[in-house]
């Protein structure tokens, strides 16, 4: 075999996965930074005979110039020291640059309940922005994520705006009764006549 005819050979493909994630690797540094998470509180959103939904809201800051789409969120919720929930959900929204914006996260537990506590562990998987870490996002081989531990208490309902008042009714004067006697007319003037029926 030539020199000319092994250099024309395809590179194979782990190799070349090889290249990009050292490439991915060495510009770390230089990348666009990544999602940061906050709680937001917690509340009962829906209750019934059969069951009782903690809504848990998550804040997402981005403070890069680059929007990070959120792909999933892998979480598990306790509910007063108890399992609650183990679940896997789309995020279903976009980190965009320099904005600060909230997902939910629910938690169901059986029965008419009160709960008073919640501790949530989660982990998104976001899309990065750097182009090399976007083909190894693509093909499966290193999808970027961030974890998150938050633990707080649960109103017992989201807070609403104050119900306004209605308005008071003031009753109308009441009509004056037939047998009820006329005032007298002020002077200089002629009373008015009253025509027969």
């Amino acid at each position: 075999m030539t020199a000319t005819t092994l250099w024309n050979r395809p590179l194979p493909a782990l190799a070349l996965l090889s290249l990009l994630m050292a490439a991915a690797i060495s510009t770390g540094c230089s990348s666009s930074g990544h999602p940061e998470f906050a709680p937001n509180g917690a509340h009962i959103s829906e209750k019934s005979d059969a069951a009782t939904v903690v809504a848990i809201e998550i804040r997402t800051l981005n403070k890069s110039d680059t929007p990070f789409p959120l792909t999933r969120v892998d979480y598990t919720v306790e509910i007063d020291g108890k399992p609650a929930i183990a679940g896997i959900r789309s995020a279903q929204c976009t980190a965009h640059s320099f904005s600060d914006q909230t997902f939910t996260l629910p938690a169901v537990i059986k029965g008419n309940a009160n709960p008073s506590t919640y501790r949530i562990n989660g982990t998104v998987t976001y899309v990065p922005a750097n182009l090399i870490k976007r083909v190894l996002y693509d093909e499966g081989i290193h999808r970027p994520s961030e974890s998150f531990t938050f633990e707080g208490a649960i109103d017992p309902e989201p807070a609403a705006a104050p119900a306004r008042p209605m308005p008071e009714l003031t009753p109308p004067p009441p009509r004056p009764s037939s047998s009820e006697k006329k005032p007298d007319a002020p002077k200089g003037e002629k009373p008015a006549e009253t025509k027969p029926k």
